[in-house]
């Protein structure tokens, strides 16, 4: 299965929407409409300065990563789960079908003008701690003196803290005492996901509330809770509680691997995301896209991963080229409920012949599921709370 991330603040970068305006003229004229922003000279002609500014580089980051991603879906490929990196799920919405494309600039417009505001009323700052797992961030944003908090878990060592300067400040020494190999100050216009950022609430709930959701048509896994979503109404309240919590990277990162994710693609520039991907899915392909040019690319590397496939016994199968990817079908009616696949190699999960790969709960009892073929375990075709026939394929494996 593939993924499409989205990148946040912070990968924006002077004449980022370039390789964009061209390809997509339409949708920066859209963008300019809804946000009553020259868009295409903020993507062009801004300086760095002008785009480290939180309004201007939500804005600008959220339409050209709405460009790629169209670029990628004029190439041919689908995601079938996305995420996004806290600004990055709004675009990650679009992608999904949740939201329109205007709807989202002006909902990141609402969001980043009320970060920016409360970012003067509340001054704060934020900083990287390398070499520093959850515990040892939470440990030391408890012991420094000052409202600090724990903002974005990226990686098992790489955890953002975000608060009051002094607080901030005060977490490193800590940090540093615990452990922490060292400490990275962001260059950001506030203390993002932390409880500073309240004050940006109600102007985003008031834009939220004037915005129409529909349910997904395909899953995302959300920052707050590094779950998979699939209803529309779950998405709004997730989207004001992400403002002040933690982005939860790395759990998202682990689920994606977990229900069969062999494919990551970040949408947009900065690439800080790709190498999270390529330092956690081992194995995996793992591509950029900054230009038209990446997308094509992107569709040749991705071409023998399996992209978004329906539950149906007549269709599940397409688009997996000449089989190589066999697949497990059920051996009766009722819902499917995977194991949890322990091996692994840096080609992926691996099962042996006969290892039991989950259940099927019927009213009768549970019937299990058994690789029948020894192999790479690649892409799981049943998801979670989804009813099977017999014979429907559940999973595919890669055989050795």
């Amino acid at each position: 299965m593939i993924a499409f991330l989205f990148p946040g603040q912070g990968s924006q970068k002077a004449g980022m929407g370039k390789p964009w305006v061209e390809e997509w003229p339409d949708l920066f004229a859209l963008a300019s409409d809804a946000s009553g922003i020259d868009v295409r000279r903020l993507v062009c002609d801004a300086d760095d300065d002008e785009l480290r500014a939180t309004d201007n580089a939500q804005l600008a980051t959220c339409v050209c990563s709405i460009a790629a991603w169209k670029s990628l879906v004029a190439a041919g490929v689908t995601p079938a789960v996305v995420a996004g990196h806290s600004l990055g799920e709004y675009t990650a919405l679009v992608a999904a079908g949740a939201i329109a494309a205007d709807d989202a600039v002006r909902l990141v417009i609402a969001r980043g003008r009320g970060m920016a505001d409360a970012a003067e009323r509340s001054p704060g700052t934020m900083a990287a701690l390398l070499g520093a797992d959850l515990g040892t961030a939470e440990q030391a944003c408890r012991e420094a003196s000052g409202t600090v908090v724990v903002a974005n878990v990226n990686a098992a060592d790489q955890v953002v803290i975000s608060g009051e300067p002094t607080a901030v400040e005060s977490a490193i020494d800590k940090a540093k005492g615990l452990g922490a190999k060292r400490a990275v100050a962001l260059r950001v216009g506030g203390a993002f996901h932390s409880p500073l950022m309240s004050g940006a609430l109600p102007s985003l709930a008031t834009a939220i509330a004037t915005t129409t959701f529909v349910d997904p048509a395909v899953p995302i896994v959300t920052n707050v809770d590094a779950t998979r979503h699939r209803s529309a109404e779950e998405l709004t309240p997730l989207l004001l509680a992400q403002l002040c919590s933690p982005v939860l990277w790395q759990q998202t990162t682990e689920l994606l691997i977990k229900v069969g994710v062999r494919g990551f693609v970040e949408v947009g520039s900065g690439g800080v995301l790709k190498k999270l991907a390529q330092r956690a899915a081992k194995g995996s392909a793992v591509v950029g896209i900054e230009s038209p040019a990446d997308a094509v690319e992107a569709a040749r590397t991705l071409a023998g991963v399996s992209p978004s496939l329906p539950n149906t016994p007549d269709t599940v199968l397409a688009g997996v080229p000449d089989l190589i990817d066999l697949p497990v079908v059920s051996p009766a009616a009722g819902r499917f409920e995977a194991a949890d696949i322990e091996a692994f190699t840096a080609e992926g999960e691996y099962v042996r012949e006969g290892q039991v790969l989950g259940q099927i709960v019927t009213s009768s009892g549970a019937v299990p599921v058994q690789a029948d073929r020894g192999g790479w375990l690649m892409h799981v075709l049943a998801g979670a709370d989804i009813d099977v026939t017999e014979g429907q394929p559940l999973v595919t494996i890669r055989p050795f």
